[in-house]
């Protein structure tokens, strides 16, 4: 699938506009119009057909206008779980997830499908904007939002999926392999930096999208059982969780990926409550960790891996292989 950039309206008619921002205001138990404009253009507006986003990330210092959507399917496999969404309680499904890409700039041909080089780009400067993940729920999805700035600048989780009112997605739909919706932030929020320390900076964004999915690409390699256990991705997740054990955090962000999730969150605010939904359920001694991997699926330089835990459920933890080694992602 080739992305393409779509000029699109720049404002409805003044009219529609204020019945539209009036409706907006009365349901808004905040107060106020949803997010805010780019450029002069109305992020409400309709899109053109195809891949299509209207909409802006601000970061306090720069400004991107995002023209490029791309979404990939993602599988999940056996019902397993990351710790936030065992930690909701609730499984929606068990089908795949959706990973929605909104970009200043357009993702290259050679990276399409591969997640693990779109990183790659965000980490060189070269794409900004924001990374949103469902599960594939047709409406009110569990979801998770991620700014992608690359470069010095974290790429900082904005949204968890245990609720909230200041970063909220409205008229989400799956109409058979496309996704729309739109996604805004009510009220700035601090950045940070990478010891979860708010700098003086704030971000904000909205964005409205229509992008088909890509169907998942097919493994490089599966691994199972014992053969999963003799793995260097079974040794990355069990000296992680060992330091998150310890609360050693300066030796766990060593241990995980560059920039990622994870590594992020583990000394953003509700650091503590993050590490111990990433522990819930997983054997305390080492070797029994390594005995519980069911499943090892590699993708190139990303790759899953499936614990059984205690409670008889599956958790799911995605690694990434940089500069050789492989190192914790998501978990």
């Amino acid at each position: 699938m080739s992305l393409h950039r779509y000029l699109l309206p720049a404002l409805l008619a003044s009219n529609l506009f204020a019945c539209t921002a009036a409706l907006a205001v009365e349901n808004d138990p905040l107060g106020g119009p949803p997010g805010r404009r780019d450029d002069g253009r109305d992020v409400d507006g309709l899109l053109s057909g195809g891949d299509a986003v209207d909409g802006f990330l601000s970061t306090g210092e720069d400004r991107f206008v995002l023209d490029h959507a791309y979404a990939l399917g993602e599988p999940r496999f056996n019902g397993a779980q990351r710790s936030d969404e065992q930690a909701s309680g609730v499984v929606r499904n068990n089908k795949g997830r959706i990973v929605v890409f909104l970009t200043d700039k357009e993702i290259p041909d050679k990276a399409l499908g591969d997640i693990a080089k779109i990183y790659e780009l965000v980490s060189q400067g070269r794409l900004h904007g924001l990374e949103l993940t469902f599960n594939s729920v047709q409406r009110h999805p569990l979801w998770t939002a991620r700014l992608l700035l690359g470069d010095d600048d974290l790429n900082q989780v904005v949204r968890d999926r245990r609720g909230g009112l200041n970063v909220q997605l409205r008229d989400f739909e799956r109409d058979g392999n496309s996704v729309s919706g739109t996604i805004f932030i009510r009220r700035d929020i601090p950045r940070r930096d990478f010891d979860g320390d708010r700098i003086h900076e704030n971000a904000a964004f909205e964005a409205e999208f229509d992008v088909a999915v890509d169907e998942s690409v097919a493994p490089t390699n599966t691994l199972n059982g014992r053969t999963a256990w003799k793995t260097p991705q079974a040794d990355a997740l069990i000296l992680a969780v060992q330091a998150l054990r310890e609360r050693d955090v300066d030796r766990f962000k060593q241990l995980a990926a560059t920039n990622s999730e994870v590594a992020a969150r583990i000394e953003g605010p509700g650091g503590d409550r993050f590490r111990r939904d990433l522990l819930q359920h997983l054997p305390t001694n080492p070797e029994r960790l390594r005995q519980s991997i069911q499943k090892i699926v590699i993708f190139g330089d990303r790759a899953f891996l499936l614990t059984k835990t205690g409670s008889g459920g599956g958790r799911e933890f995605i690694l990434l292989r940089e500069s050789g080694a492989w190192k914790l992602a998501q978990g």
